[in-house]
């Protein structure tokens, strides 16, 4: 009987947490209104890239710059980009969103110094009514040369 007892009072408190967990705004359940964006001529939804010395002629071109494609009918309020760094150090990044005018919007740009695995999240909101149709992410300068990172970028409303 007191097995029984035992039981009902475990069942109990786990419906309670499961059910306390799901009703918690902060928690990242709103990740499932978020969508990953594809990478512009390449495959798939991220990218990983080894920082490439500067361009020495229009021959030679640097891979500091990777576009994402954003849905011409997606009315995203937000865009998150991630970069997790593979190897420590600081790199330079910029976030811009890119619009059919041929103007950007930037929304982000500083040197941060992010060790081995270590991760940052940008979020940039389009201007008021109109849809950006890529979003640029720049990895680069000096101080990232041979640095290697992975990239991504989700829109959500």
């Amino acid at each position: 009987m007191q097995f029984l007892h035992f039981i009902k009072n475990w069942l109990s408190v786990g419906i309670i947490a499961m059910t306390s967990l799901s009703l918690n705004p902060n928690l990242p359940a709103k990740a499932a209104n978020c969508k990953a964006l594809p990478v512009v001529g390449g495959e798939g939804a991220s990218v990983q890239k080894t920082v490439s010395p500067p361009g020495a002629s229009v021959i030679y071109r640097n891979n500091w710059n990777t576009d994402f494609a954003v849905e011409p009918t997606a009315s995203y309020n937000r865009y998150i980009a991630t970069i997790r760094a593979k190897d420590p150090g600081e790199y330079t990044i910029r976030m811009n969103l890119k619009y059919s005018d041929d103007t950007s919007g930037e929304v982000y740009n500083q040197t941060v110094s992010l060790k081995e695995g270590e991760s940052i999240s940008i979020t940039g909101n389009p201007r008021r009514g109109v849809i950006p149709y890529q979003v640029n992410l720049y990895v680069g300068e000096l101080n990232a040369i041979g640095k290697t990172y992975r990239a991504s970028v989700v829109g959500c409303r």
